[in-house]
């Protein structure tokens, strides 16, 4: 079996706030019949049902256009590359397979298919690099393809989607992979933004009363230690009066200044003048107000410095929700603690707990494990998680239900016996891509499905709070 891990991907920026990441990727589907048919084309094949899901992270469409997949830097060659005009949208995803007719909706995705290629993508192991590059052949992306696993058998994905570490597809979910939709199923965003204008926006902050001196200002949305592609402020007589032009392409426009001073020496400048990795400082301003104020350039809300960590746990170094309904109050650490300390919070399985904005996590399901996740929301994309052990809990209406359901033959050649389901039971057949293919509402316990194809599916049964997904197999 041909396999890879994915150990890391690399965030990088194209037009202003464009972001690309790797979510997912399938290098060793199944050869169990029609379990390993990723790209929905009726056939099982190693390299063409392979497949690289990138997201958009960004706030701006992602112009993917010359984008390549190479299967090695050193011994390797160009395997695919993206056709012009490929626009990815903000939080959309673009799924490149090794080849064959990609069928079905992905989620509304971008798909494309490598099928100039020979053997697809060519996803080997024995310590090859798989590198994706830029138009102009800069890499990017990169992932190591060391085994992870033996025969997988299944996708490896984020969990969460784009933030969340990679695992195998399987482990929670019952599809084995999800091209082009998101763990559960549910798709990515699909649409298109209006591109930005630029525009030429003039500035002029008056730090005579700053009591330090400034040696440089930068317009910028870089605040790294380096300032790259910045458009710098002058001040051409030395009154700190600081004065320019510059082109932006987005409605907030980031600078930051250098200053001869330390955080302490600022601070007689006000809320707004808090250094930021020594003497840096930052801010933002908004292209369609021409006023800025004395000693900062715009709203003190946003001088802050970036968060270089975040740590996440329970209170009081809590793991476990052990009461029935039990709730944990979740905290985060974020340093410097001069950084903003607002958390975006989310939770894996949101059928076993739920979380609020203000970090209380909930036992809402049965009992397991949930991963809780803190997110910087000061652009540094920083996140922190913790499992937390829910146990004691009540068992759910559906594992009720699920425990006495029978659903026989599996496998089967066409019509199914389905014993002990309540009344006016809902039934879904969807396909491993997530596609709908039959449904109806059981009125007897029997559902006869020889008119689909052999393979695999996910019979889905629903009533009022209750819902069951069975593998099912078909073999006529």
């Amino acid at each position: 079996m041909k396999r890879a891990l994915l150990l890391f991907s690399l965030l990088f920026t194209l037009s202003g706030q464009a972001q690309l990441i790797i979510n997912e990727v399938l290098y060793d589907p199944s050869n169990s019949g029609l379990l390993g048919d990723a790209n929905g084309d009726g056939v099982y094949d190693q390299e063409q049902d392979s497949f690289i899901e990138f997201i958009n992270t960004g706030t701006y469409n992602f112009d993917a256009s010359g984008l390549q997949i190479w299967d090695d830097t050193v011994s390797g060659s160009l395997k695919y590359t993206v056709p012009a005009g490929t626009l990815v949208p903000p939080n959309g995803a673009l799924v490149v397979f090794g080849g064959g007719t990609p069928t079905g909706s992905f989620g509304g995705a971008i798909v494309q298919a490598a099928t100039a290629s020979a053997n697809g993508l060519n996803l080997n192991n024995n310590g090859e690099v798989i590198v994706i590059k830029d138009a102009i052949g800069n890499p990017i992306l990169s992932f190591d393809s060391d085994a992870l696993s033996d025969n997988p058998n299944e996708s490896y994905t984020r969990n969460p989607d784009i933030t969340g570490m990679f695992e195998q597809h399987n482990d929670n979910t019952p599809l084995l992979f999800s091209p082009g939709t998101r763990i559960d199923g549910t798709p990515f965003d699909t649409v298109l933004v209006s591109a930005p204008i630029p525009r030429d926006v003039s500035f002029r902050a008056d730090l005579s009363q700053l009591g330090v001196a400034v040696t440089a200002a930068f317009v910028s949305g870089d605040f790294n230690n380096q300032c790259t592609n910045c458009d710098a402020l002058s001040d051409p007589d030395g009154d700190d009066i600081w004065e320019g032009t510059v082109t932006v392409t987005s409605d907030t426009v980031l600078y930051r200044m250098v200053a001869d001073a330390t955080a302490e020496d600022l601070s007689s400048a006000g809320n707004c003048a808090v250094a930021l990795s020594g003497t840096w400082l930052r801010s933002a301003y908004v292209p369609n107000d021409t006023t800025l104020p004395a000693y900062c350039w715009q709203s003190c809300s946003v001088c802050l410095p970036l968060a270089t960590s975040i740590s996440v746990n329970g209170a009081g170094g809590q793991t476990t929700i052990s009461v029935n309904g039990g709730t944990l109050q979740m905290e985060a650490t974020i340093l410097p603690n001069t950084a903003n300390q607002q958390v975006s919070w989310t939770v894996d399985l949101p059928s076993l707990a739920s979380i609020t904005p203000q970090g209380l996590l909930t036992a809402i399901g049965g009992n397991g494990t949930v991963r809780v996740t803190g997110a910087t929301t000061d652009g540094s994309n920083l996140s922190g998680f913790v499992d937390i052990v829910i146990s004691n809990q009540n068992i759910g209406l559906s594992e009720i239900i699920g425990n006495r359901l029978q659903i026989y033959p599996n496998p089967g050649s066409g019509v199914f016996h389905i014993e002990s389901a309540p009344d006016q039971t809902s039934v879904r057949m969807v396909d491993l891509s997530g596609r709908i293919l039959h449904q109806e509402v059981l009125t007897e316990e029997r559902i006869d499905l020889s008119a689909l194809p052999n393979g695999v599916y996910f019979l889905e049964l629903s009533g009022s709070g209750w819902f069951v997904a069975r593998r099912i197999v078909l073999t006529h």
